[in-house]
Parts: structure tokens; C-alpha cells; sequence
């Protein structure tokens, strides 16, 4: 288990890297593309909860690190709108 957030975060960066490699590999249509979609918006979602619970929230508390959160927190409502349509399962190897 990772000791800190920064940690945490590199982690999942990791896992979402590898969820990517194998989705763009994966038959458009199939079971594992399914899946894939599914395991890589899962882990998404955990990374954002965890950026805005435990990153950005202690950093609006801080002045200096107003401006800052405000930005990260708009680009993940903006991050937010296309994901709202769902997952494309059908999207070939390439998102063609």
C-alpha cells in the first residue's frame, strides 16, 4: 500500500497506462474490450476521487494553493462531460 498520495496517484497512473496499452489492442466489440472499458473508467474514476479528496481539498484550504486546485478541478469537470455519454465499445483498435 502506497504511503502517500503522490504515490498512490503514480501508481494508478501506472495501472491506467497498462489498461490503455491492452484496451487499444483489444477487438472492437469483444468481451475483453467490454471489460477493458469498464476496469479503465472504474480505475479513472477512483483516480479523480482520490485527487479531489485528498489532494485538491487540502490545497483550496490553502491560499497559495487556491488558483491552482480551482484550475485541476475545472479541467476534471470538463474530463467529466464526454464520459457521461458512455463508453464506446464498438471504437475500433485505433478509436476508428
Amino acid at each position: 500500500m502506497p504511503e502517500t498520495i503522490y504515490e498512490a496517484l503514480r501508481e494508478s497512473h501506472e495501472i491506467q497506462r497498462t489498461l490503455l496499452r491492452r484496451l487499444l489492442r483489444s477487438k472492437a466489440g469483444s468481451r475483453e474490450r467490454i471489460d477493458l472499458l469498464t476496469g479503465t473508467r472504474i480505475e479513472l474514476e477512483a483516480h479523480e476521487a482520490a485527487e479531489e479528496r485528498y489532494l485538491y481539498v487540502p490545497m483550496l484550504m490553502e491560499d497559495m494553493g487556491l488558483d491552482s486546485a480551482r484550475h485541476a478541478l475545472s479541467e476534471t469537470a470538463r474530463r467529466d462531460l464526454p464520459r457521461e455519454r458512455g463508453p464506446v465499445a464498438e471504437m475500433g483498435p485505433r478509436g476508428k
